[in-house]
């Protein structure tokens, strides 16, 4: 089982880079937090992409292959995948309501 990851360090590091500015040690405590939930977002699309995982059987959808296949934890593995899936979930509710909207015209 893995425990640390370069490659997810890496993808976190690499939203710093390319979208953030400024000195972590002198700004506000809110606007850390938020660029570090901006990281940890971009680093699981940067290392597990969405267009990958759409490509896989749904058996393989599991944290073990995940994990396996693109060489993260299974705990990052375990994440990427509930975001994946709350992302299927709010796209299905979305089109539910676009429905359900466009038949009550």
């Amino acid at each position: 089982m893995k425990t640390c990851n370069h490659a997810e360090d890496f993808g976190h590091e690499t939203c710093h880079i390319l979208f953030h500015s400024g000195n972590q040690l002198l700004m506000h405590q809110m606007f850390l937090d938020y660029q570090e939930a901006k990281a940890k977002n971009f680093a699981q699309q940067f290392c597990v992409p969405t267009f990958m995982l759409r490509k896989l059987p749904p058996l393989q959808l599991k944290a073990y292959i995940i994990s396996e296949k693109f060489n993260v934890t299974t705990q990052f593995a375990e994440k990427r995948l509930l975001h994946y899936e709350n992302q299927l979930l709010a796209s299905k509710l979305q089109n539910q309501i676009s429905q359900y909207c466009n038949f009550q015209k």
